[in-house]
């Protein structure tokens, strides 16, 4: 899981990298193929703190409620702290304060993604 993770996000690293180009369009996929690494990875974190086998769950929110505490405010510190250093993300709390939010930002994203999910689980088995 954490492999298929590594390449959807590898995918997407490709993808951000056209969309800062000419190639605009790319940045759509690079969200799908994002949210299929951010979901798996999450999953990843939830096996390792709790040893059992991974939650059969799409949305975030839920995934990230999971966690343990102390993997929930690492996460929580690491977004916030990859906010602070974007120079377009560092202005988002002053465009929409809640998306500024780890938790807010996982609500915002639950729904455009439900329609893509089947192709997360096909590639899963």
């Amino acid at each position: 899981m954490y492999e298929l993770a590594e390449h959807y996000s590898k995918a997407s690293r490709l993808l951000e990298k056209q969309a800062r180009r000419k190639e605009w369009g790319s940045s759509g996929p690079q969200l799908l193929v994002d949210s299929f690494a951010v979901e798996l990875y999450l999953k990843c974190l939830f096996v390792l703190d709790t040893n059992v086998a991974p939650l059969e769950e799409h949305e975030w929110q839920k995934l990230f409620d999971a966690l343990e505490p102390h993997t929930k405010t690492a996460i929580r510190d690491e977004f916030e702290r990859n906010v602070r250093s974007d120079h377009v993300l560092s202005n988002l709390n002053v465009i929409n304060p809640e998306a500024a939010k780890v938790t807010d930002f996982n609500r915002s994203l639950r729904e455009p993604f439900k329609p893509n999910r089947k192709i997360l689980d096909k590639s899963l088995g």
